[in-house]
């Protein structure tokens, strides 16, 4: 039995190097196309959509996939430009950035935008009462 654990434990500490002879971490590539994948962002002023993420075993690193957002859901592989991860999701959050700051100055321009004054109508009675109330001050 010690000898069987020691085994299952050797297995888990040293996992067996895949045929390619990169290892990797799947389900952090699952959880990256969970948060990427259809992802649309402008960078140098052109809207990219992210097609997928895959691990790169040249670069030994996530890299990302992303084409012309023309394309909408029909982009394929061949439409696309790759980038490390960590740089696409930095051209996300300052797309991010803009889009808020845009936002927000867009409020501040509709809270400062000068409203109509509301006009006051008067109707014949009340101007009657109040032509009166006038009158009456005059005795």
């Amino acid at each position: 039995d010690d000898f069987m654990a020691a085994a299952a434990f050797e297995a888990t500490d040293h996992p067996e190097i895949p045929e390619n002879g990169v290892e990797y971490d799947e389900r952090l590539i699952a959880r990256l196309n969970t948060q990427l994948k259809g992802v649309e962002f402008v960078d140098d002023g052109e809207r990219w959509r992210v097609l997928k993420v895959s691990f790169d075993a040249e670069h030994d690193e996530p890299v990302c996939f992303y084409h012309d957002a023309k394309f909408g859901d029909k982009g394929t592989i061949d439409d696309c430009e790759y980038s490390a991860v960590d740089e696409v999701q930095g051209w996300i959050e300052e797309h991010r950035r803009r889009l808020k700051a845009k936002a927000a100055r867009q409020a501040a321009e509709l809270s400062e935008a000068v409203l109509p004054k509301k006009r006051r109508v008067i109707s014949d009675d009340d101007f009657s009462s109040f032509a009166a109330s006038i009158g009456d001050d005059d005795d």
